[in-house]
């Protein structure tokens, strides 16, 4: 996941935060703090390149949901690519359980 990245280096950019490490880097909006893209070079040299569209926001079905208003807002498209080959993700919803 796209948050678990350690010993990296932060840029600071006008409208993003890029975080390196060696073999990382991640960019993440400053106006909503989610990611717009991540590279990630694996073991054989090769690189994955994943990109984020605009986040959305979780439509609670009650009042009561339980959703924590931090966590409520997501990655609702994602882009995966790797060499000649590309995976388009479209989330609906998503929910987080205590546990």
């Amino acid at each position: 996941m796209w948050w678990t990245i350690s010993d990296y280096t932060i840029e600071d950019r006008e409208d993003s935060y890029v975080l390196r490490n060696f073999n990382r880097k991640l960019t993440i909006s400053k106006k909503n703090l989610l990611p717009l893209e991540q590279t990630i070079e694996l073991d054989n040299g090769d690189e994955m390149t994943i990109s984020y569209d605009e986040p959305v926001r979780n439509k609670p079905e009650t009042a009561n949901n339980g959703l924590d208003p931090e966590t409520e807002w997501y990655q609702s498209h994602l882009v995966i690519r790797y060499k000649n080959h590309q995976v388009k993700v479209r989330v609906k919803s998503y929910t987080v359980k205590a546990g």
